[in-house]
């Protein structure tokens, strides 16, 4: 299987955050697993652009505390593509202060959390205690392993990483949505675009 990493494409995607009117900053968006909704007010998820490089709002973006926001365009493609493993809030969306929110777009909770890194083919400083990498400092050259783990999950070590299989990576690349970057994790630069 052909592993592809999803970033938003910094040039395009805007920098979000919450809004004032937001009910939950929390950094919950990147573990992996389900949302205790008990736990954490998703009732307003309202979130403003601190700049727009395209003039509006694009069908992928990261907001600062690490939240997947996706235009229902997209969300849809994800359904018809047969990913099941995103929860979705309705989400709004304010391009500029004093702008009405814009609806139609979803905050994602990707669930899976997987252990795919291939240390021995990986260029990687690591952190080791009694046999074990417990950190990864820094990233030359990542490769992850063959195995199926699904269409999309997060990487365990980079919870911040997207990983895509095929077909679902070439499907979202030849559909022109906005503020996506997707690449090779061999061309990943450790942060969040490619060398």
């Amino acid at each position: 299987m052909t592993k592809k990493l999803l970033f938003p494409d910094i040039e395009r995607s805007p920098n979000i955050s919450g809004s004032d009117n937001c009910t939950c900053y929390e950094p919950i968006w990147q573990r992996g697993k389900p949302i205790n909704q008990n736990n954490y007010d998703l009732s307003r998820l309202e979130f403003i652009c601190e700049n727009l490089p395209l003039g509006k709002m694009t069908d992928f973006a990261v907001t600062d505390v690490g939240c997947p926001i996706v235009s229902s365009a997209l969300k849809n493609v994800l359904d018809q593509l047969g990913v099941d493993n995103i929860d979705y809030y309705p989400a709004t969306v304010i391009e500029k202060p004093g702008a009405e929110p814009l609806q139609g777009f979803f905050a994602c909770n990707i669930l899976g959390m997987v252990n795919c890194i291939d240390f021995d083919a990986s260029d990687l400083v690591v952190e080791i205690e009694e046999g074990e990498v417990v950190d990864i400092y820094e990233v030359e050259t990542l490769v992850l392993n063959s195995k199926n783990y699904g269409l999309i999950y997060r990487v365990y070590f980079y919870e911040r990483v997207i990983a895509l299989e095929d077909p679902l990576a070439s499907s979202l690349a030849s559909q022109g949505f906005s503020g996506l970057k997707i690449m090779a994790p061999e061309n990943w630069d450790g942060f969040a675009g490619e060398k």
